[in-house]
């Protein structure tokens, strides 16, 4: 266990292995009907156009609901959603933090890393984590999973990165289902990794799913953890966003200091919940989790790595890692925050905070010091810039050779330039 900053924050790795095997299910018969609770609610419509909206009308407006419709498709079930809702769902008293739970354990595995001993000549040692399911191809057995990086590597190793990582799907969770995973690449300094599972039988004939992706994390909102806390199996646990867009400072798996952008919860968090998904309630991820406060006095302060910042790190070490090293675009300046507030949305009734950032230093001809960034602009996507972390992302998802536009505000007068981004360096 390391010490790290004031807090004592503590990233949770353990060194041990139990196999245990749970299930997640919920009472479902009996009590008022869906639609009656609804009514009750203030809904005014019929039943009829009560179970249409269930669909959504975009594909996401009820991604919990489709995905366990599915899965009851996948095991048997002959009806139509419909159906499903007025037969299978008569959910008096039940939340909808009971979807995301029966949904999202799908989309989580638990890991073990097994680890060779500098100190003891042939000892061999496993440290626990999770890890969430990212573009799952059920057809071909295939998925990467997304975890942390202090899971599978470990300073005190003779290897670093475990060679020997296996993961297990939930309710799978015995040595006979051992699933291996290899390394992709990672970053110490993001404490992200992505391992890649490729041929598996077990995928091929499971019920799991790639985890769905938040457009939007809210402070206040219920957040919802899946792990392996203390390697006894995956397991759910649930609490609220706490605080945005909070920085803090711990020790990495290399021993150094890093820097991290989280969210802040105070849903449970212990050993063994490292890497595992933060869900809201629509079974959509908001971040991975990552560490918790360890001190006397202090309770329920944990932290999650924001969505917003893991997707482009994954994907950029998906589509670049060689031999475990992934590459990113080189920016040519250095970046600081001048200015943070918080902005009232007020059609949306919440609150988000917003950061002025400014070129602190450039090595290239076209950005200056002093230069507020505004938004940028790669290929057909345009950002606009309100964290120093859009400007970290957009180049995560840039390739070399790609051309940026930045807008930017230079002695109170607006501009444009654009940068051909021709240099890369290594993820760190």
């Amino acid at each position: 266990m390391k010490d790290f900053f004031k807090y004592c924050l503590t990233l949770v790795l353990i060194l041990g292995i139990t196999i245990a095997a749970y299930s997640i299910g919920a009472n479902m018969a009996g009590g008022k009907s869906a639609y009656d609770i609804a009514v009750e609610r203030g809904y005014t419509g019929t039943v009829d156009e009560w179970l249409m909206s269930l669909k959504g009308s975009n594909g996401k407006d009820a991604p919990a609901l489709e995905s366990l419709y599915q899965s009851a498709l996948n095991n048997g079930y002959e009806g139509d959603i419909y159906d499903f809702v007025e037969d299978k769902l008569d959910l008096q008293g039940v939340d909808d933090s009971v979807f995301t739970a029966n949904k999202c354990v799908s989309s989580t595995v638990s890991i073990y890393s097994t680890f060779t001993s500098k100190s003891v000549m042939g000892g061999a040692y496993v440290g626990a984590g999770s890890g969430v399911l990212y573009k799952v191809d059920q057809t071909l057995g295939d998925a990467y999973v997304i975890t942390n990086f202090h899971v599978v590597y470990d300073n005190d190793s003779a290897e670093g990165v475990s060679q020997d990582i296996n993961v297990y799907l939930y309710g799978m969770e015995y040595s006979e289902y051992a699933i291996q995973a290899d390394y992709v690449g990672g970053s110490n300094d993001n404490d992200i990794a992505v391992l890649k599972i490729s041929g598996s039988d077990l995928i091929k004939n499971s019920n799991v799913t790639s985890v769905d992706i938040a457009d939007n994390v809210y402070l206040g909102e219920s957040a919802i953890a899946i792990g392996n806390p203390e390697a006894e199996g995956i397991s759910v646990t649930k609490g609220i966003v706490s605080k945005l867009d909070e920085y803090i400072s711990l020790t990495s798996a290399l021993d150094s200091v890093i820097n991290l952008n989280v969210i802040r919860i105070d849903t449970p968090i212990n050993s063994g919940n490292s890497g595992g998904g933060l869900y809201n309630t629509q079974g959509e991820l908001i971040g991975i989790v990552n560490a918790k406060v360890v001190a006397s006095g202090v309770e329920a302060v944990g932290y999650a790595l924001p969505v917003d910042n893991v997707i482009p790190l994954v994907d950029c070490i998906i589509d670049t890692a060689t031999d475990g090293v992934a590459y990113k675009c080189l920016l040519g300046a250095t970046l600081q925050i001048v200015a943070s507030r918080s902005v009232y949305d007020y059609d949306n009734l919440t609150v988000d905070i917003v950061e002025d950032v400014m070129v602190a230093s450039s090595s290239n001809s076209e950005l200056k010091k002093g230069d507020i960034i505004v938004s940028i602009e790669l290929k057909d996507e345009l950002v606009q810039v309100t964290k120093i972390s859009d400007v970290k992302n957009i180049l995560l998802k840039a390739r070399k050779g790609d051309s940026i536009t930045i807008n930017i505000i230079r002695d109170t007068e607006p501009t444009s330039i654009v940068l051909k981004l021709d240099e890369t360096t290594s993820i760190e």
